[in-house]
């Protein structure tokens, strides 16, 4: 299991993305892009997995990762989620998200004025036929 530790300030949902307009054969066209904040935090993460040693996983296989994030209660648990798997493709820990079987996800309260803190371990690599398995496993037990 790898282990990472993050700690600073998550950035609002309301700040990944902006919209830039621009003409184009007379036409006006509105353009999505991600924030430079947005970069930066998922930058961060990034770094602190690369720095932590977390291994890469084989493009067949699967993981499951447990998140534990200490938050300001008036930010929504959804806004850390994407940007943390953002991060683990950025850091080429799996090649896609898709790769990531389990979230679970654990979370805790601090004051508005505290930082902000994300630690995330890593497990359970499998194969696809494992991750079958496994689903034919618990489904039989239920």
């Amino acid at each position: 299991m790898d282990i990472l530790y993050w700690q600073g300030r998550s950035v609002s949902v309301n700040k990944w993305t902006a919209v830039r307009v621009i003409s184009k054969g007379g036409k006006h066209i509105a353009m999505v892009y991600k924030t430079t904040a947005y970069k930066k935090f998922i930058e961060s993460l990034a770094n602190a997995m690369l720095s932590n040693d977390i291994k890469t996983v084989p493009s067949e296989a699967y993981i499951d990762i447990r998140i534990e994030m200490c938050l300001w209660k008036m930010r929504d648990s959804d806004s850390v989620i994407k940007p943390i798997l953002d991060a683990i493709e950025l850091a080429k820990i799996v090649k896609n998200d898709r790769q990531i079987k389990d979230i679970v996800i654990r979370r805790s309260y601090h004051k508005r004025d505290e930082p902000d803190t994300i630690r995330i371990a890593v497990d359970a690599i499998q194969t696809e036929k494992e991750t079958v398995m496994r689903d034919l496993e618990s489904r039989s037990q239920n």
